[in-house]
């Protein structure tokens, strides 16, 4: 799971009467904290792709969609927001447009969980969902600007992507395409959940743009997504869920960002939680590091900064009393860093600190893996002698 929002849950396998279909359960990161009076699970997340707990990877057309839902229906889930990864079928229609459908078209390998005449209902997204999500995605002024209230999704079968006559046709009905969501709406209709679906344009469709859209093209558009998809799960955790990253009060603090301070004037998490809107999934990183540096490696001295230009919020500290001030920026394994990016981090950093009597030369790289784990990496400025 590529979201470090869901590195604390805990993996069941449910069976159905459809087949076993591996969820996971929202869970307190810290069991023995009174302070946490919430009721868990808070949220489930199922990957549909990894659903099948037999195989790593379960391709569009075999993944099993009456499982997944029959196994939510189990859980008393009553709200679902999916995510989808979509190609757009319209000019118009950019790469990176969040788009919360409001219609689908599939009108061909239809599902059903019924053999009778229960199955004959009409399908619908939920408007309450979709306008509740929408509603949310306003308040953020990047999400915003590329958000799109409604369109039409069209699902085909997959896995296969779709040929350029193909896609001409589904334009002349639909605004974007993708292999599993329409199935989703209709089995959660019949089990009487809501369904809600938000959809990233990953690519351009075959044809729709000059250039010739390839697999490898389509899997760089995904990543180069991934920020913008992790800024809208966060948010949406946060108004649907009541989800933030379990940052616990302490006495531990610092009274500025930007400079070091002793510990015994504020909350480093507390201020994390207040930066959660605007960086995401970062505070939850930067939090875990915190946590380390402070009760692992036992560093004397604490601070957070944070910087706009740069969209990121880092840790200020020191190793022990006598050492040099060090920063600390927080990574997911999954972050690309150009050279480009990491050299703007110097210039920005040290004209943030051109008052400080040393420049920043190193960086400190605090990478989280889907573990949870975390790996520290040293970036220098420039060529470092080697240690004689």
């Amino acid at each position: 799971m590529k979201s470090s929002y869901f590195q604390h849950t805990q993996k069941e396998v449910i069976s159905t009467p459809h087949g076993d279909v591996q969820l996971y359960f929202d869970a307190p990161l810290n069991p023995l904290d009174s302070n946490d009076t919430h009721e868990y699970p808070r949220f489930i997340f199922c990957q549909r792709h990894h659903a099948d707990p037999k195989v790593e990877y379960t391709p569009p057309h075999l993944i099993n969609k009456r499982a997944i839902l029959y196994a939510f229906k189990a859980c008393q889930v009553k709200q679902i927001i999916a995510f989808a990864s979509v190609g757009s079928l319209k000019p118009q229609i950019a790469f990176g447009t969040l788009m919360v459908i409001d219609d689908f078209w599939n009108l061909w390998d239809t599902v059903t969980f019924y053999s009778d005449d229960k199955g004959h209902f009409v399908p619908t997204f939920t408007n309450q969902l979709r306008s509740s999500i929408i509603q949310v995605l306003q308040q953020h002024e990047e999400v915003k600007k590329g958000l799109v209230d409604g369109g039409t999704y069209v699902q085909t079968n997959g896995p296969r992507f779709e040929t350029k006559s193909e896609i001409r046709f589904l334009s002349t009905v639909a605004d974007v395409v993708g292999m599993t969501a329409a199935h989703e709406a209709i089995l959660s209709g019949e089990l009487g959940m809501e369904y809600a679906l938000i959809s990233m344009v990953d690519n351009m469709a075959n044809g729709v743009a000059k250039e010739e859209l390839t697999v490898e093209q389509f899997r760089e558009g995904v990543a180069k997504n991934l920020k913008t998809v992790e800024l809208v799960l966060g948010l949406l955790l946060q108004n649907f869920a009541n989800y933030q990253p379990q940052l616990p009060s302490t006495k531990d603090s610092v009274s500025n960002s930007n400079t070091i301070t002793n510990n015994n004037n504020g909350s480093i998490p507390e201020q994390l939680k207040q930066l959660i809107p605007k960086y995401g999934n970062l505070c939850n990183i930067l939090h875990q590091i915190y946590l380390d540096l402070k009760n692992v490696k036992k560093w004397s001295s604490l601070a957070l900064g944070e910087s706009s230009e740069l969209q990121l919020c880092y840790l200020i500290g020191k190793q022990h009393e006598q050492a040099e001030t060090q920063l600390v920026i927080p990574v997911n394994v999954h972050t690309e860093l150009t050279m480009e990016r990491m050299t703007n981090m110097f210039t920005v950093l040290n004209n943030k600190r051109n008052n400080s009597t040393s420049a920043v030369s190193m960086l400190n790289l605090g990478i989280m893996a889907t573990d949870s784990s975390i790996t520290y990496y040293r970036i220098y400025d420039g060529l470092v002698p080697p240690k004689e």
